[in-house]
């Protein structure tokens, strides 16, 4: 899960985005955008993160892709 979230947020309070980081079972690095609040943030700083969470993903995507499919081939041997 990745979190971004401005430090000056009056909509969400920036404790929402803290406490939802703080839960995530599996948490990329979560970004505080010092002096943004809820709408205006700069694309390029959401572009950027969103850029680097896709990359992190593809880099686990075999691993999932393995799970996946021990798990497909576990329950057609149950059947």
């Amino acid at each position: 899960m990745a979190v971004l979230h401005g430090t000056v947020d009056e909509v969400v309070p920036i404790v929402n985005g803290e406490k939802l980081h703080e839960l995530a079972l599996q948490p990329f690095s979560p970004r505080w955008v010092e002096g943004y609040g809820h709408n205006d943030i700069p694309p390029r700083v959401c572009a950027d993160y969103t850029t680097e969470f896709l990359r992190h993903l593809e880099g686990d995507l075999p691993d999932r892709i393995a799970e996946v499919n021990r798990k497909r081939e576990n329950s057609a041997t149950r059947i």
